[in-house]
Formats: C-alpha cells, sequence, structure tokens
C-alpha cells in the first residue's frame, strides 16, 4: 500500500505525519532521521491490525513524501532542480563532444599530452576518456 508522508519543519527538527493511518507521528531532527523512523512508526499505529499482519504492512509499505516548506522556498527549489537538471544534460554533451575529439586527435597522430595541451585537460583525463 502507498501513504502520503508529510514533512513539516518542527524548531530544528522534522515532524512526519501520515493523513491514511489514525495516530501515526515520527520525528527526527533530519530529513533522514525522521525517514529511518516510519517503517517503525507505521507498524505501531497499525495497531488494529493483528502483529504479525502490521508488521507485514510496514515492512512492504511505500510512500510518497511531501516536504513541506514555504512557497518562496518551494519555487527556488524547483528552479535549482531545473538548472541542475540542464548543467548535467550540458555535462554528458561535452563529455560526448570530447571524447570524439580525443578519438580524432588520436587518429591524426597526437600524443596523450599532446592532446591534453590542445583541449586544455590533463593527461590523466584524456586517458579516462580514451576509454
Amino acid at each position: 500500500m502507498t501513504y502520503k508522508m508529510i514533512f513539516e519543519r518542527d524548531g530544528n527538527g522534522w515532524l512526519v505525519s501520515c493523513p491514511e493511518v489514525q495516530g501515526f507521528h515520527a520525528a527526527g531532527r533530519t530529513i533522514e532521521a525522521a525517514r529511518s523512523h516510519l517503517r517503525d512508526a507505521l507498524e505501531v499505529s497499525l495497531d488494529h491490525l493483528p502483529e504479525d499482519e502490521a508488521a507485514r504492512v510496514a515492512a512492504t509499505a511505500v510512500w510518497e513524501e511531501d516536504i513541506r516548506l514555504p512557497s518562496e522556498v518551494q519555487m527556488d527549489i524547483g528552479a535549482a532542480r531545473q538548472i541542475r537538471q540542464l548543467a548535467d544534460q550540458v555535462q554528458q554533451q561535452a563529455s560526448e563532444a570530447l571524447r570524439s575529439t580525443v578519438a580524432k586527435l588520436e587518429a591524426v597522430g597526437l600524443s596523450r599530452r599532446d592532446a591534453a595541451t590542445v583541449l586544455g585537460l590533463s593527461h590523466q583525463r584524456v586517458q579516462q576518456l580514451r576509454g
């Protein structure tokens, strides 16, 4: 079963609630710490089920995280993620272009060190690009 876990700041940490499960509460100083408590908190909150079934449900549960922050910060996070995705794409294109160029420089007889000098890279990086 899939549960929605809502993470909200509380002073120096995070509180987690789950609207689908009455009485569910988890907490942690960091998001990761709060995440580490989710399965145990879910199992305890499913006290209306037999103990072995509650343990099975908690062990196999999947959840969607809703990390709630002020809207102006959420917009910045969205923009930063988009820019990072674009940067990753450009980095991939740059690596492909360098790999192709290194192969061409090697084909015309340049040494690894000369190819590195021409491209402004270390000879170690040129070696990695070769293959």
